[in-house]
């Protein structure tokens, strides 16, 4: 997701909990994806994404296989952390009350 700009992608996220690793530009969030094994945060580079995603077709099953529990580990540590919870659902409830 080579996006110019992200202040929360529920998308990028849900991903990464379900076990697939991201490929996210550096002006999002999330940093250093790839010392969690959860994914890459790069510039928004066609080179570095290229090489990001050629590293990814080389990879063998296992390494395949330890990214995708490195993605799910970090993606359910954000999704399970109380305090982000709690603020998702202020976020859902407030736009509830604004329809009303």
């Amino acid at each position: 997701l080579p996006t110019l700009s992200e202040n929360h992608g529920h998308a990028i996220v849900e991903a990464m909990a379900c076990g697939t690793p991201v490929l996210i530009s550096t002006n999002t969030p999330w940093r250093n994806l790839a010392d969690k094994r959860a994914g890459w945060d790069l510039p928004l580079d066609q080179g570095a994404f290229a090489s990001a995603i050629e590293y990814v077709g080389r990879m063998s099953s296992l390494d395949h296989l330890q990214w995708k529990q490195g993605a799910y580990d970090y993606g359910r540590l954000l999704i399970d952390t109380p305090a982000n919870v709690d603020l998702n659902l202020a976020m859902f409830t407030s736009l509830t009350q604004r329809s009303r």
